[in-house]
């Protein structure tokens, strides 16, 4: 299990394999790129409001996301 996960872990495919409801990933990597891309432009402007929802869209689609100081970071929950 942990070169299955390593493997996802390497394309980008990053989820909990602890997870319960063993769900079928459905991903778009490129619009969760686009979104986050968009909410780091929010919070470069100080649109906090629009950086809020982007944040909520993401959540909705169980994608989790990590600001740090560099770089926004995001996974599947």
């Amino acid at each position: 299990m942990k070169i299955f996960k390593a493997s996802c872990d390497f394309i980008g495919l990053n989820f909990n394999i602890n997870n319960k409801a063993h769900k079928k990933l459905s991903i778009n990597k490129e619009l969760i790129e686009k979104l986050i891309k968009e909410r780091n432009m929010a919070r470069k402007n100080k649109d906090f409001k629009k950086a809020d929802e982007i944040r909520k869209k993401l959540t909705e689609m169980n994608i989790e996301i990590e600001d740090s100081k560099n770089e926004t970071l995001w996974k599947i929950k």
